[in-house]
């Protein structure tokens, strides 16, 4: 059965760990516990048979989607993508919001995500002045 639920110390530490290598080739290191902080982002974990899954750092924007800034696998095993996306469409019902919204640079992701009714909105372009090219 899978549940929402409030991360815990442990799992929201682990999600942070595992996107860190991703996240900070794009961010600053503390992006994620800043955002948190900050309360730009929200976290909440995915759950199944009490389990915790992954942890989905989200907020909700100005057109009422739920829009995924990042997500980790905390749980034991082998990530399973399934889960995932149930576990964002039920968040987003939870919170009562229109849909999911999220970006990636994962090909794949894309793939599935089309293939389960997701469509392209379209692209995200990045211009980093800080960044030396």
């Amino acid at each position: 059965m899978l549940a929402l639920a409030t991360p815990s110390e442990a799992s929201l530490s682990l999600a942070q760990k595992r996107l860190a290598p991703t996240g900070n080739r794009f961010y600053d290191a503390d992006w994620l516990s800043s955002g948190l902080a900050k309360k730009f982002y929200r976290a909440r974990e995915l759950q199944r048979n009490g389990k915790p899954l992954y942890v989905a750092f989200y907020h909700i924007d100005d057109q009422n989607f739920l829009s995924a800034n990042a997500g980790a696998f905390v749980g034991d095993g082998k990530a399973d993508p399934h889960f995932w996306a149930k576990g964002l469409e039920m968040l987003a019902l939870e919170e009562k919001c229109r849909g999911v919204r999220f970006q990636t640079a994962r090909r794949g992701l894309v793939e599935k995500a089309l293939a389960d009714g997701y469509e392209i909105e379209g692209v995200m372009v990045v211009r980093d002045f800080n960044k030396k090219t």
